[in-house]
């Protein structure tokens, strides 16, 4: 998959306090995209028009290190279809989310 270049936000997940370079996260107007891996890689990405709800929950140890993971639901299925786990400033991640759908 190709990196977008005109990203909102981009960020890594977090292994404790170091950033995990095989998960990044990015987020642009148009969608949100996930590029997983090293030797085995996964990308995949969900339209921002396709969102419906957007939860961010926040485990006591991921409080203690200022992380937070963001559930991202789309229209039609009730399950979840996306987590940005373990990232920080995950409220305002959240709150940019929102405002984009």
């Amino acid at each position: 998959m190709k990196i977008p270049e005109d990203y909102l936000w981009k960020d890594n997940s977090y292994i404790g306090i170091a950033k995990n370079p095989f998960i990044v996260y990015y987020l642009t107007n148009n969608a949100i995209f996930v590029n997983k891996g090293f030797i085995n890689t996964s990308s995949s990405q969900i339209a921002i028009k396709k969102i419906s709800a957007v939860k961010l929950n926040r485990t006591f140890s991921q409080k203690l290190l200022g992380l937070g993971t963001v559930e991202i639901y789309t229209i039609g299925d009730a399950q979840l279809s996306l987590k940005l786990e373990n990232i920080k400033n995950s409220d305002k991640v959240q709150e940019l989310i929102m405002e984009l759908i």
